[in-house]
């Protein structure tokens, strides 16, 4: 006694396999190409915004490198005037940056830094 496939129960066959085909083709691309270049950063300082008493500055974070990192130490610093004035500065860490990723981090200052010069640069990490 032959026992018959419909429509759906092909359907349902050819979807699973073109999945499993395609997630096995991908992770077989990434494996190949094999970026092991070191974390690579990318920072982005977006618009200030007044939080209470405080002024909160987010920073775009991006690992363009192959590698991933953790604890990255993200320092951002508000110059006023002439550099050798007292400039203010800000940190943060972000614990897990994979490669290839985007996280964001907020940089909390005192003072408004609005008309400062304000830069931003990773000042240490980790690879696991």
């Amino acid at each position: 006694m032959g026992f018959k496939k419909n429509w759906l129960e092909w359907t349902v066959f050819a979807v699973g396999l073109v999945l499993i085909v395609g997630v096995v083709g991908f992770v077989s691309r990434e494996v190949l190409r094999g970026d092991d270049s070191p974390p690579r950063f990318q920072l982005e300082i977006k618009a200030t915004q007044k939080s209470g008493a405080h002024w909160v500055v987010p920073v775009e974070v991006r690992n363009a490198g192959g590698q991933t990192a953790e604890g990255v130490l993200v320092e951002v610093t508000a110059r006023r005037g002439k550099a050798e004035q007292d400039p203010e500065t800000a940190e943060f860490e972000i614990a897990f940056a994979p490669r290839r990723s985007q996280r964001q981090g907020f940089a909390v200052f005192s003072r408004d830094p609005k008309g400062a010069q304000l830069q931003a640069r990773v000042r240490g990490y980790e690879t696991p």
